[in-house]
């Protein structure tokens, strides 16, 4: 299962659908970018609720998602993911 998150430099997301079209793309792209929050726009799979953890794959970095800040961010995710 696939799946598009938006993924916080803290590790908060949100699931934003299973399509993978380019304007759901890019109308969240748009979104997330004019309320200046900060992160990547990825693909997730797997199943969050899973006993495997879902694997995160880094798309669009959002108003300065740093490549260095991605492992903390997959870390927090799946801390939350397990809490």
């Amino acid at each position: 299962m696939r799946s598009t998150v938006f993924l916080t430099t803290a590790g908060q997301h949100a699931t934003i659908g299973s399509s993978d079209t380019a304007e759901l793309t890019e109308a969240t792209l748009s979104a997330l970018t004019a309320q200046g929050l900060r992160g990547w726009l990825c693909v997730m799979a797997g199943r969050y609720y899973g006993r495997q953890a879902p694997v995160l794959e880094a798309g669009h970095s959002i108003n300065g998602g740093l490549p260095g800040e991605w492992d903390g961010a997959v870390a927090a995710f799946n801390a939350t993911r397990l809490a």
